[in-house]
């Protein structure tokens, strides 16, 4: 008795669908402000990381008011950046 062949299941691979059309105008100004954001973000991070070599250098108290002042701005400054990137983000996302 001759047995039949049997194939094996085919390996499922997660679908994803690539889009071959160009994004819209609108998407396009999305993305650029979303990569905008994000350097100006990394741009105050960097400005942080300053006030914050000034604050844990040897104690000078004017320095260290302004520093510290500064500080706060510049966070204050970065959460806002946050949530505009994660608005951007919410804009940007596909709809489901």
């Amino acid at each position: 008795m001759l047995r039949k062949a049997v194939r094996p299941p085919a390996l499922e691979v997660p679908h994803r669908s690539f889009s071959t059309t160009r994004p819209t105008e609108g998407e396009a100004d999305m993305s650029e402000r979303l990569e905008m954001l994000k350097k100006a973000r990394a741009r105050m991070a960097d400005d942080r990381d300053a006030f914050v070599k000034i604050l844990a250098a040897p104690f000078d108290r004017d320095k260290a008011e302004r520093a510290r002042a500064k500080f706060i701005e510049t966070q204050m400054l970065i959460d806002a950046i946050d949530r505009a990137i994660a608005g951007e983000q919410n804009t940007v996302a596909p709809a489901s």
